[in-house]
């Protein structure tokens, strides 16, 4: 079984742990509405909104589902303050990476073990 493991550039990374982009967005209060309207641009992965914090989308790509994002929120009457790609941390980014890979179920339902290589049944 091999182990895995995640390698590339910082970029890859970030969209691995995160599961794409992350587009910050400030509105004067996140309405459920603007959450709705977030969510039905068809880039968006995901839409968290907490309160007196920007709004922060997981997109495919930063960059083309920006205009998107704010057509979305202009067309549902929102006042934008801010749009901007988020860049998480490199400790924000390993830390979801080791979440990500805690919940993941092993394979073929096989509990993770810490033997080395031919050790086993035999």
């Amino acid at each position: 079984m091999r182990p895995s493991t995640a390698t590339g550039p910082p970029d890859e990374l970030q969209r691995a742990a995160f599961g794409g982009d992350i587009v910050n967005i400030t509105v004067e209060r996140p309405l459920p509405r603007y959450v709705a309207a977030l969510n039905a641009v068809e880039a968006v992965r995901r839409t968290e909104a907490g309160r007196d914090e920007p709004l922060r989308v997981t997109v495919d790509d930063a960059e083309r589902a920006i205009p998107a994002l704010v057509e979305a929120l202009e067309d549902c009457g929102a006042t934008i303050g801010a749009v901007a790609p988020y860049q998480p941390t490199f400790d924000e980014v390993f830390i979801r990476l080791i979440e990500r890979r805690c919940r993941r179920p092993p394979p073929d339902g096989a509990a993770h073990t810490s033997a080395g290589a031919g050790e086993g049944t035999g």
